[in-house]
């Protein structure tokens, strides 16, 4: 299974946010990225995985009380590519780590 790490901000460009897989050997090879429009804070930042699926939770105020909830349909089985969606806007907490048992289901359910 692949590894990813989520950025809300690329250190070379501010307004890049991704999404990245690793090789899970050894090497850690990068093995694509993935751009993350519309996620404009850096201030509160989580995600999580589920079904093949990610959901990315942020800040849209820069230390605001709520967080914005965004879907991306990772496996692209919704039938729209890998989009990226709002569902939740705003949240009625402020989202700074989300947690994800290692038995979740990797693909949709």
């Amino acid at each position: 299974m692949d590894r990813f790490s989520a950025r809300p901000r690329e250190p070379s460009n501010s307004a890049r946010r991704s999404l990245s897989s690793t090789q899970p050997a050894v090497t850690g090879e990068l093995l694509d990225t993935l751009a993350l429009p519309g996620l404009t804070s850096d201030s509160a930042f989580a995600f999580a995985w589920w079904g093949g699926d990610f959901y990315l939770f942020h800040d849209p105020d820069d230390f605001g009380q709520s967080s914005d909830v965004w879907h991306l349909d990772y496996d692209e089985s919704d039938g729209s590519g890998q989009a990226l969606t709002k569902v939740v806007s705003p949240a009625p907490i402020r989202i700074v780590g989300a947690g994800v048992s290692t038995c979740v289901p990797a693909g949709p359910v």
